[in-house]
């Protein structure tokens, strides 16, 4: 039967899991900071070109239809 892992085993692991856990988290979070930010830019932009053309849109109907 195998014995336990001593104490430079546990310590050993412990620093093993701490770098991954570095180093995954800070590949998550710039992942997703650049996702976020470029795809959250274009976004907004795309949304504030379309309620531009809405509201002219709307503006020139109105215009049409009111009485002269």
């Amino acid at each position: 039967m195998a014995s336990p892992p001593g104490r430079f085993g546990l310590v050993g692991n412990l620093l093993l899991a701490a770098g991954l856990a570095a180093f995954v988290g800070g590949t998550y979070w710039k992942t997703l900071h650049n996702v976020s930010s470029d795809d959250l830019e274009r976004e907004l932009e795309r949304e504030i070109a379309e309620e531009e053309r809405r509201q002219r849109r709307e503006a020139a109907k109105q215009q049409q239809t009111s009485p002269q």
